[in-house]
This record gives C-alpha cells, structure tokens and sequence, in this order.
C-alpha cells in the first residue's frame, strides 16, 4: 500500500497510479464485504442498535478515505482537481459498487468478477 502511494509522487497518476490503487481496492473490498454479507455475521449484525446499511455506508466511506489517503502523495505532487476528482470517485465507486453486489449475490466472487473487468476497461481506456 505504501509503494502505490509513493508511486503517486514520481508516475503518472492515471495511467500507473490509480489501476494500481482500484486493484488493491477491488480485491481487499471484495474480501471483506463478502465476510460481512454471510448469514451469520446478518444475524449478528441485527442486534446492533444500528441498521446494516449504516454498516454499509461506513464502509463506502472507509473505502473514500483509503482512496483519497492513497493518493494524497499524487495529490500533492500533482495539486489538480483531476487528480483529487478520480481518487474520489475510485473511492466512491469501488466500495459502493462492491457493497450492492454483495447483497445481492452474498459473494465475493461475482463483485471481484465485474470489478475485474470493469479494471480492465479502466487501464485500456
């Protein structure tokens, strides 16, 4: 984590940069959504005082704030609005796109599938 975010110092942030950061993103949101989705972990979860989808919101902005930490080296180094506009919405997009997946399939595999390609169609564009 740390080299992707000194990367952001001396690359260009586009192109080296933020593939690097939604690949980590999409695999470790993935994991853990997938672990906080099982039956088990719901069951538990609906006798907090709070609904899951505050768990869920925490979690898009945990993944927001992991983003925009990442970048801040590019950020800096960079100092355009650009670069803050994608880590955001890298930071944003990732986690919310993990987390309405995860719902629906109750899986890692089918949210790690698509944000596997949609990586895919981000580095080639």
């Amino acid at each position: 984590m740390i080299l992707i975010a000194l990367l952001g110092l001396f690359v260009d942030y586009r192109h080296v940069t933020s593939p690097l950061l939604l690949l980590l993103l999409l695999f470790g949101l993935t994991a853990q959504a997938a672990r906080e989705e099982t039956a088990g972990m719901l069951a538990l979860t609906v006798t907090a005082s709070f609904s899951p989808w505050r768990r869920r919101g925490a979690f898009i902005g945990a993944g927001l704030f992991l983003s925009v930490l990442l970048s801040l080296p590019a950020l800096l180094t960079h100092a355009n609005l650009r670069t803050f506009g994608l880590a955001a919405a890298i930071g944003i997009g990732a986690p919310l796109f993990t987390v309405a997946l995860t719902v629906i399939s109750r899986s890692a595999f089918a949210a790690r599938m698509l944000l596997l390609l949609v990586w895919f169609g981000y580095i080639t564009a």
